[in-house]
């Protein structure tokens, strides 16, 4: 996708006179999805196993029915913002769920939670008794992992476990239970039951901040920056209250207001590649130059292998344009030249990824 504005941005310069393009650089970050579902299970895959394999315990093999199954639940759980292992559209428990494509299939777990990203879910699991138990249990062998998004910022995970699945079990054409007509006739009003164990419930300050970041996307900015204020004043450690109250700011163009919430994200957790893609661009637009250089430089260095819910391929592009503008600002055109050739090198080198569905 950035290809593409760059390209339109070139092709079209004048048609777009009131839009300047390290905006739209900034406005593709924020506005299209970095990742899919599939790559993103294939991140939480690898974490899982990484985990089991330091302790000897054989790695699970992802199964494409089960994936199938935890892909539905996840889905729904984010239509209709429910962390549950019921099903909120046909109250079907795990075991039901499965049993209709897997009669006798035994031993099963299930783990379900929301979040802001895969690593942080993990995480959560792993400091989770119940969670980790499923996770690190030799008994089962297969995995399925279903990831859905609810809006641009949270993440819906089920994972289904299970011990080896019998040849003899596996149709053709398996059977899925949501391809029977929904049982409920009121999903939106369903609460879980009470006694459900091993499900993160969501916390009032990411609560604010998701009706924040709603209100942000209507253009009422003013009663989003009241909501991210208010979920740092009930938790003043949560970083994604302060990286969206600076992603308002910055589209207001209050760069020092910006300035200042970038910094906080960056005071708590200092390896936060996208607050420090927009310290920098912060630094740029208040002319700050040499510290935009310092912050966009570090951005090229970064070995993006060790944070998989990045996209670095994009992060790179933005930061090595910004990189050229900045060193341009200061009269500095070798430096400019040869950070713009690895610029167009990069975009040679990226496939533009497409919004998912």
């Amino acid at each position: 996708m950035i290809l593409n504005i760059f390209t339109f941005c070139t092709n079209f310069e004048g048609e777009i006179k009131q839009m300047r393009k390290e905006r739209l650089v900034i406005l593709l970050l924020l506005l299209f999805p970095l990742q899919f579902a599939s790559s993103l299970r294939e991140v939480l895959l690898n974490l899982t196993n990484k985990e089991r394999i330091k302790r000897g315990i054989p790695p699970l093999i992802l199964d494409p029915i089960l994936s199938n199954i935890a892909q539905h639940h996840s889905e729904e759980m984010a239509k209709y913002e429910k962390v549950s292992h019921i099903s909120p559209v046909y109250g079907y428990d795990l075991k039901k769920r499965v049993g209709y494509t897997f009669p006798l299939l035994k031993p099963l777990g299930e783990n379900v939670a929301s979040g802001r990203s895969i690593p942080e879910i993990h995480r959560l699991f792993m400091e989770s008794l119940g969670h980790r138990r499923n996770i690190l249990n030799p008994k089962f062998s297969r995995i399925g992992i279903g990831i859905a998004k609810r809006g641009r910022f949270v993440i819906y995970v089920t994972e289904i476990f299970s011990g080896n699945i019998p040849k003899w079990m596996v149709a053709k054409n398996p059977r899925y239970y949501f391809d029977l007509p929904p049982t409920r006739k009121h999903p939106e009003v369903f609460t879980p039951p009470e006694s459900e164990v091993f499900i993160f419930t969501q916390p009032e300050e990411e609560k604010l901040v998701v009706e924040g970041m709603d209100l942000y996307q209507q253009g009422k900015y003013a009663e989003a920056i009241k909501c991210f204020k208010r979920a740092i004043s009930v938790n003043p450690n949560y970083i994604y209250a302060y990286y969206d109250l600076g992603l308002v700011y910055y589209q207001l163009s209050d760069y020092r207001d910006a300035l200042h919430s970038f910094k906080e994200v960056l005071r708590r957790r200092e390896d936060d590649l996208y607050s420090r893609y927009y310290l920098g661009a912060t630094y740029y637009h208040l002319g700050e130059y040499r510290r935009a250089i310092t912050q966009f430089l570090s951005l090229t260095k970064v070995d993006y292998s060790l944070h998989p819910d990045v996209n670095g391929a994009e992060l790179k592009i933005g930061s090595l344009y910004f990189l050229a503008l900045s060193l341009d600002q200061l009269g500095k055109k070798k430096g400019r030249f040869i950070t713009t050739v690895g610029f167009l090198k990069r975009r040679r080198k990226v496939t533009p990824t497409l919004p998912s569905k």
